[in-house]
């Protein structure tokens, strides 16, 4: 059962999409408490949906394509009103030696993971790893400069990690992408629409590469 907070971003995400009864998924259940553990304010929250329907509109499916604008909001939220943030026991910052090491870990598996895909000669994976993981560095600088929680940090990489599962099935070629829908459908996953096929593309290829989510390097 969700509680107020959750019901009232759930209830209004449901409302813009026009998708009265439609089920939470277990991914939108997990950022509605990354969110509530970050301390994102509801206004916030309400603002980047309506910033991300206003700039995605049809291409948004699930509350998880809302969570790239809601993290803007909240750093830039963060940033302005910094003096007037407290940080509680439970929302603690890492130290840049922490950091480092935590960096350096993300560093090695993404260099597994190209490795695996330069032996495959797929360059599209390679260049998509290349991106992503630029993107990284400049998270580590950001995060580097010690306005940001480990609360913070995790919803930036659930953002990040939700936007690489959505383009590594573009690195795949139509052979393999038909090959893996029979599979699916061998094993009995339900596939309704294209965007389940995606994440189970994604999380396929994931495994392959020895890839896991970004969000498991966080301390717990």
């Amino acid at each position: 059962m969700m509680d107020s907070y959750k019901e009232q971003i759930v209830s209004y995400f449901t409302a813009k999409l026009k998708e009265e009864g439609r089920s939470v998924s277990s991914e939108e259940r997990a950022l509605l408490s990354l969110w509530e553990e970050a301390g994102v304010p509801l206004k916030v929250i309400i603002e980047g949906i309506d910033v991300a329907f206003r700039d995605r509109g049809e291409r948004i499916h699930s509350l998880c394509d809302c969570q790239g604008a809601v993290l803007e909001l909240w750093l830039d939220y963060k940033s302005s009103t910094q003096a007037g943030v407290v940080v509680s026991p439970r929302r603690t910052k890492l130290t840049n030696e922490e950091l480092d090491e935590l960096f350096s870990r993300v560093a090695s598996s993404f260099n597994a993971a190209r490795f695996a895909a330069e032996k495959e000669k797929n360059v599209r994976l390679i260049d998509i790893l290349d991106s992503f993981f630029k993107r990284l560095l400049g998270i580590r600088e950001i995060f580097g400069q010690g306005k940001f929680t480990v609360e913070d940090l995790r919803l930036q990489l659930f953002a990040l990690d939700w936007e690489l599962s959505a383009v590594l099935p573009h690195a795949l070629d139509e052979g393999e992408l038909s090959r893996l829908r029979d599979e699916a459908a061998k094993g009995g996953v339900s596939l309704d629409d294209e965007v389940s096929f995606s994440r189970y593309v994604a999380e396929h290829l994931r495994k392959r590469l020895h890839l896991p989510p970004l969000v498991e390097f966080l301390p717990r």
